[in-house]
């Protein structure tokens, strides 16, 4: 039982060990985006999404990451930025929910409103709105009833 407890632990730590995505880097960014270097923040985020799998990146780093793209996205490329916040986000979910809430439980209250946001955002991918033939009826329906108005 003793080896399958050391040969279960160096697993763990072995797939740990092998994330790509290097945690000073994430806190590198977190340094330019405080000193206002939002070009250079922006070109590292970018560099560490597109080289690794969001998968393999830990909670920590995709809560941190998303955390940072939300700012970023104030600054520039708003869509882009927060669409890649909230697949950050989703995906560190997606691996451990409690991980993440508590992440964002310690941010300080002027980081909050991200996290709020970054649920919301997130939680519409799992649950899209269902447009039934009904609703688009009804809408096309409406839109003909103001144009015969306006005639």
């Amino acid at each position: 039982m003793r080896i399958l407890f050391v040969i279960l632990m160096s697993v763990l730590m072995f797939s740990a060990c092998e994330s790509n995505v290097d945690t000073d880097k994430v806190a590198l960014i977190e340094q330019l985006l405080e000193s206002k270097n939002y070009e250079s923040a922006q070109n590292e985020c970018d560099e560490i999404t597109a080289e690794a799998e969001l998968k393999d990146i830990p909670v920590k780093d995709l809560c941190r990451l998303s955390l940072i793209y939300a700012k970023l996205s104030e600054k520039s490329n708003e869509d882009e930025n927060m669409a890649m916040a909230t697949k950050c986000f989703h995906q560190a979910t997606e691996i451990s929910a409690d991980t993440v809430v508590e992440f964002f439980a310690k941010l300080p209250v002027e980081d909050a409103q991200y996290g709020e946001l970054l649920k919301m955002l997130s939680s519409a991918i799992d649950a899209p709105r269902d447009i039934s033939d009904r609703d688009y009826e009804d809408c096309v329906e409406e839109e003909h009833e103001h144009e015969h108005d306006d005639k």
